[in-house]
């Protein structure tokens, strides 16, 4: 499980959908995304997906994505993750279809970083 949170970040994104959006890195885990993977029991929702070619899991604990809720964990190293999120007035699906578009913006500017 995401032991300890790194930097992160929370905006404001559309009012009238009453969106939060957060980027943060997890680094508290050593092994990356395979520390998620390995407390895959502690979630309620645990749903493995690609973002931008990236191995990723939707994982959420308590499951809040009827409420507009949803995280989704992206592995950009062996020891390193991100997470994003998404929390507003969004749909189980709509939610967690922006946590995945955020976690792609982010992933496109840690690659213009580099």
């Amino acid at each position: 499980m995401a032991e300890r949170s790194g930097p992160f970040c929370v905006w404001h994104a559309a009012a009238e959908l009453g969106s939060t959006i957060g980027v943060g890195f997890i680094t508290g885990n050593k092994d990356g995304l395979s520390d998620i993977y390995r407390g895959r029991e502690q979630f309620e929702d645990f749903r493995p997906v690609e973002v931008d070619q990236y191995p990723a899991v939707f994982a959420n604990s308590p499951d809040l994505r009827s409420s507009g809720m949803c995280t989704v964990y992206v592995g950009i190293s062996d020891t390193l993750a991100f997470r994003a999120t998404e929390g507003g007035q969004l749909d189980a699906s709509g939610s967690c279809d922006r946590a995945k578009q955020v976690a792609a913006a982010a992933l496109t500017t840690i690659q213009e970083a580099r």
